[in-house]
Parts: structure tokens; sequence; C-alpha cells
């Protein structure tokens, strides 16, 4: 009897010493595990991300090179030294940019003989080129930075839509049609938003002021009406 209770003592010490290892070795797992419980509770959740074929890609830009977007802006603009003359003539200037007629005339008028050459006065990208109403035939391009100009009341157009033109390239040649009553180019510079003087980038050796030119918006001779006035034309 004396003998099976010492080997039953035997046998509780035993199982005991294997509980209390398994109990140390198990301890520095649970502790763990309850920690980082701990840190993720506290911590804020990461934000998501954006997938790869969404992330990091800029918005497309516009035929010439840059986004035509609200940020273009005088400043865009080169100044007046690299410009080319937008004709190959000396120009007379029979209407200024400002108001006209009780309107806005958005542009300057610059009378030549028909058929004179019309040359971009800067590189950039032809966006519109054929008929514009009251403009008649007309070229509009944008330019790196946004910006753009247009020729109006042209004979003739020699550029298309989605061209690549250069500095001083040629892309019409000067008539009378739409809104106008004889020979001129109308020249306007257009920023997203509104319109410049374009006399600001003119040299003065390109024209000559007519008389009634001279103090605001007089248009004598051929170059009368254009119909670029508020609301874009």
């Amino acid at each position: 009897m004396a003998a099976a209770q010492c080997w039953l003592r035997r046998i509780n010490a035993v199982l005991l010493a294997a509980w209390l290892g398994m109990v140390v070795a198990r301890w520095p797992a649970a502790a763990g595990e309850e920690v980082a419980l701990h840190a993720r509770r506290r911590s804020p959740p990461s934000p998501p991300v954006a997938p790869a074929s969404a992330a990091g890609r800029p918005p497309a830009a516009d035929a010439a090179g840059e986004g035509r977007g609200a940020g273009s802006s005088r400043a865009a603009i080169p100044p007046p030294s690299r410009w080319a003359p937008p004709l190959e003539a000396v120009a007379t200037l029979t209407s200024r940019f400002g108001p006209r007629d009780g309107r806005w005339h958005h542009g300057v008028d610059l009378a030549v003989p028909e058929g004179t050459p019309v040359r971009s006065v800067w590189r950039g990208v032809v966006v519109q080129a054929g008929w514009r109403g009251a403009y008649g035939l007309a070229v509009e391009v944008v330019h790196p930075g946004g910006w753009s100009t247009l020729y109006g009341h042209l004979a003739a157009v020699t550029v298309e839509p989605g061209q690549r033109v250069d500095r001083g390239q040629r892309i019409g040649r000067v008539g009378a049609t739409g809104n106008a009553t004889g020979p001129h180019l109308h020249l306007e510079v257009r920023v997203p938003g509104g319109f410049h003087d374009p006399l600001a980038w003119l040299d003065p050796s390109w024209y000559r002021g007519a008389p009634a030119a001279a103090g605001g918006n007089g248009r004598p001779g051929a170059a009368r009406g254009d119909g670029a006035v508020a609301g874009g034309r």
C-alpha cells in the first residue's frame, strides 16, 4: 500500500512538472500576442492605396504638349522679342483692342493687301482651321502654356486641325471673309477666360497707325468691321 502511494506521488509530481513546463513555454508567445493586439487597437487605420492603374497618372495634356488649364496666364506668353511677325508686310492698324461701337473688340485689325501671307507668331498646334462665323475663314493656334492666337477674315487657310506649326510658319492668306468690308487680319491673343491686347507683343515696326485708329478704335478704309466683339466675335 505504501509503495503504491509513493508511485502515485511520483506520477503527480511528473505531471505537475510537465504542466509547469508547458505554461512557461507558452507565456512569451501569449504576452506577444497581447502586446500586438493592444497596439492594433491603439493605432489608426492605414489610408487606402489607389490601384496602380489610377495612381500617379497626370491629367492628359492637350495637343500643344501642355495642359490648357486655368493656370495659363500672360506669364506663359513669350516676350515680344521672340515673336514672329504675323504678316509678311507692314500693316496699317485700323482698329485697336477695347471698346468699339458699344461692344468690346477682342483683338486688333491689321489692314494689308489681299493675299498677304499670314504667319503663326509662335509654335503650337492648330485647333481650328476653317469657317468660324463672323470671323470668316480663321485659324486658331494653341501654344505651349495654354494661350492661343486667332487669325480671322482669311482668304485661304493653308493648315489643318491637329497640325503642328513652327514660329513664323505660314498658316493662311489675308482676305475679307466673314463680317468684314475689306482685306485685313483680325488678330487675337487668348488665354483661358479672357483676352489680351496683341499690341503688347507686336513690334511697332510691323505696323503703322491709321489716323482714326491712333486715338482709339476708328476703322478707316477697307478694314472696317470684323464682328470680333464681346462674346468671342
